[in-house]
């Protein structure tokens, strides 16, 4: 009776196990269970092997992991080993609270993607896995915000580009057209003087030369407002 209790209680938590795996292997974010010892167990979803490229996951700690290249003794290093801890052990103090100092809140990550390193950014958050009033496991969820931070960064910058052409346009408008006429004849005759003297080595005197032309291309637009 005892073996075949043993048997039906493995055939279920194999059941189970291959529920999870299923779960595991189709949710898209990078989720993993660290131990006491901050040690990522077998238990973590295979989008987390595409999003850090590499299936070197379950056995390291977790600190390692996220900071491969770094030394052993890396502030970056204890900052997260200290942070984790802090779950473990500070049971009583509201995860929340413990979330708000998370250096993994919103962090570039370098990653490896085949023979080249790349950049990700991640969110990361964390959980603990309570049982029999102790902190038995720490869940750790990884959500890659690498694409919309590239499409945030694309965004900003074309609103910097806009404002900057808005600007030089009311510039010129201020300046008037002949003024602004005058200008980029005076910046385009000084810049081909410059390409056409750039590789000689004409003394202190050519040089001299080239730098006042700059100059006064500089400071000519600096009078039309043209940054």
């Amino acid at each position: 009776e005892e073996k075949n209790r043993l048997e039906l209680a493995n055939r279920v938590i194999e059941a189970k196990n291959e529920e999870n795996r299923k779960y595991l292997d189709n949710i898209n974010e990078g989720l993993l269970l660290l131990d006491a010892d901050q040690v990522i167990s077998d238990q973590y979803s295979r989008f987390l092997e595409e999003l850090f490229g590499t299936e070197a996951i379950s056995g390291k700690k977790f600190s390692h992991f996220i900071y491969p290249v770094d030394p052993p003794e890396s502030e970056r290093r204890k900052e997260v080993d200290q942070f984790v801890e802090l779950i473990f052990t500070s049971i009583t103090t509201d995860m929340e609270m413990i979330n708000s100092i998370n250096p993994l809140a919103n962090s570039t990550l370098a990653v490896s993607r085949g023979e080249e390193r790349a950049e990700i950014v991640v969110e990361a958050t964390f959980q603990r896995v309570v049982s029999d009033g102790r902190v038995q496991n720490v869940m750790v969820i990884f959500v890659d915000k690498t694409q919309l931070v590239q499409v945030e960064r694309a965004l900003e910058n074309e609103r910097l580009r806009s404002e900057t052409e808005i600007e030089q346009i009311a510039a010129i408008l201020r300046s008037g057209p002949e003024s602004f006429m005058e200008f980029a004849a005076d910046a385009e005759a000084a810049l081909r003087r410059l390409e056409e003297n750039i590789e000689l080595s004409g003394g202190n005197e050519a040089i001299a030369s080239l730098f006042r032309d700059v100059h006064s291309v500089k400071g000519a637009a600096r009078y039309m407002e043209l940054r």
